[in-house]
Parts: C-alpha cells; structure tokens; sequence
C-alpha cells in the first residue's frame, strides 16, 4: 500500500469519526484493510476505472467497497495499492492527478 492510500483510508475514517461516528469509522477501517488483503489472493478481480480506460489507460483495476473505490496495479507477485477514493468526488481528476503525476 502507497503512503498516499494508508492516508486516503486515514482521512476517509477521520471524516466518519467526526461527522458520524467513532464505530461507524472503526467498521470502515476493518472493511477496507480486509477488502485489500483479499488483493493478494484474487488480483484479477477487479476491473479497469471506466475513468482511465476512456484515456487508454489499462494498468489500473479498482475494487469497490461501497463507497470507496480501491485503485491497485498488479507488479509480478504484488499488488500496489495507489488509491483508496470515496466514489463520490470527482473520481477522475483525482485518478489523472495521483496516478499520471
């Protein structure tokens, strides 16, 4: 996992602690960190962002956990990581920004 997405979860679960619930934050976190070990038992599962495959881009899958979207690149034997997005901000700026830096 990049330092940006150990953030991206940070920020996501620091948002929910403060505007929803501390139980609600900590359910969140488990979700996302056991949806992302999952990665390295099945990297195919997840599917190209419509967001970069409109550019040509098709390094990147995504897995969703509602509503996050998890953006990962398979290298070899190892799963990347890159961004951990809620799915309702504008997705592709913050997809052209991150990853084609």
């Amino acid at each position: 996992m990049t330092d940006d997405a150990e953030r991206d979860i940070e920020d996501i679960c620091r948002h929910v602690a403060a505007y929803d619930a501390i139980d609600r934050a900590a359910h969140i976190l488990a979700n996302l960190e056991r949806t992302c070990r999952k990665l390295s038992i099945f990297p195919d599962r997840g599917n190209v962002p419509k967001e970069l495959a409109r550019i040509g881009i098709s390094d990147y899958r995504e897995i969703h956990w509602k509503p996050c979207r998890i953006v990962y690149r398979i290298d070899g034997r190892r799963v990347l990581i890159y961004c951990v997005l809620d799915g309702r901000r504008d997705i592709r700026t913050l997809l052209q920004h991150r990853l084609l830096r």
